[in-house]
């Protein structure tokens, strides 16, 4: 009780020494000391764009899903992954969406040491990143695809006001929109009642892409994306000529939830501490040989389902108030490898890219340290909504940020 009582004295006395040497700030008014991206499609800026699908063929229509397949005489034949599409019918005019993400990236103290003939400033900060997510259709419907969240907390130092270091952890959750899922089972006919020949419930009576009637088909799970939790780590260096350099790399814990199946890595646990690659099999409907297999595929192949993203950003003074800019991101993801279906993975299936482009102009403060911008973007990439992660599409967004 001494001991902690003089460690509690001693980080008031140092605190009170910072405080009255101005070196010390809660809440910093220019932002966390590292900026989000404005490029990121999963970073901590606010954003409100109306988003076209260029190509109607390559946007979220269909849910992919695993599903059990029986044979007439009710035995089990095996679990696959189908996209089943929750869209019926001439419907080409929903390719226009409302995308909106309410994020906030804030520093919740920061620390100050000015340079000195011999060393340069250094400054220390507790960043705290959160951001809700969701993608609208608009002029034919309303209907929301999903929402996911993410959260992150990273201490974070820069070095001479100009290199950017930060290290902590990240998660990510999504979940389908409600309307979608009712059209998903009424479109798909889903009978919830149990079967007289299997017992099971959530038979598939809709018709969809390589059904065939000398089988039934049953719901398992949807395909849901869950990275909880992860340890990301990133560096940024702002040069005095208005261009930034960037770049992060995120590793999931050993003892993580991370879905879906195909995405798995092999050897980690979940929190309790049960075999993850199991855990999330079993829950997706998938045999004991299907697991066994997936393992084994992957085993000693240095798959983690990492993720690594980078990029450049340029600013262009044209007033006190007034700033043009251009950034570009690049994302990178292992589970690319899988082809977000089981018995696919390969060491040598290349990573999942995903391009975006901004250009914009950044209007002044609407609070201290955040931005209005009004933004063009091309996205080039995964769905704007993470549940969708496996479908790619081509977008072009305009809207504004806040950042």
């Amino acid at each position: 009780m001494k001991k902690l009582s003089v460690i509690v004295l001693c980080l008031l006395v140092f605190l009170a020494s910072a405080i009255a040497q101005n070196a010390f700030s809660i809440i910093p008014k220019d932002g966390p000391l590292y900026k989000e991206s404005i490029a990121d499609p999963y970073g901590f800026i606010s954003k409100l764009h109306l988003q076209y699908a260029v190509d109607s063929n390559l946007r979220p229509t269909k849910i992919r899903s695993s599903v059990l397949v029986f044979d007439k005489l009710g035995n089990y034949v095996d679990t696959q992954y189908i996209d089943i599409p929750y869209e019926y019918g001439d419907e080409t005019g929903y390719n226009t969406y409302t995308h909106m993400r309410t994020a906030l990236s804030v520093g919740l103290a920061r620390y100050r040491i000015e340079k000195t003939d011999s060393l340069p400033s250094f400054d220390f900060e507790l960043e705290l990143g959160g951001s809700l997510n969701t993608l609208f259709h608009v002029f034919y419907s309303s209907a929301s695809l999903g929402f996911d969240g993410s959260w992150m907390i990273c201490p974070t130092v820069r070095i001479a006001d100009r290199f950017t270091i930060r290290a902590g952890l990240h998660h990510f959750s999504g979940h389908y929109g409600d309307e979608i899922l009712d059209k998903y089972y009424d479109n798909n006919m889903i009978d919830f009642s149990p079967d007289s020949t299997t017992g099971l419930s959530g038979k598939i009576n809709g018709a969809f892409d390589g059904k065939s009637d000398e089988y039934d088909y049953y719901l398992g799970r949807l395909m849901e994306y869950v990275r909880d939790n992860s340890f990301i780590t990133g560096f940024a260096y702002d040069s005095p000529f208005g261009l930034r350099a960037y770049g992060e790399f995120e590793m999931p814990f050993h003892r993580v939830w991370l879905r879906p199946f195909a995405d798995t890595p092999v050897g980690y646990k979940t929190i309790p501490g049960k075999e993850l690659m199991d855990s999330v099999g079993d829950g997706e409907d998938f045999s004991q040989e299907q697991i066994a297999a997936e393992r084994a595929a992957k085993t000693g192949t240095g798959y983690h389902a990492f993720r690594a993203h980078f990029g450049v950003e340029y600013f262009y003074s044209l007033s006190e108030t007034k700033t043009a800019f251009v950034s570009a991101d690049v994302q990178l993801h292992q589970d690319g490898q899988t082809k977000h279906t089981i018995g696919q993975y390969k060491p040598s299936n290349p990573w999942e890219y995903e391009l975006t482009i901004d250009v914009g102009l950044k209007l002044g403060e609407v609070v201290p340290g955040k931005n209005m911008t009004i933004d063009l973007e091309w996205h080039d990439g995964r769905t704007s909504t993470t549940d969708f992660y496996y479908q790619r599409c081509k977008t072009v967004s305009l809207g504004f940020s806040i950042m």
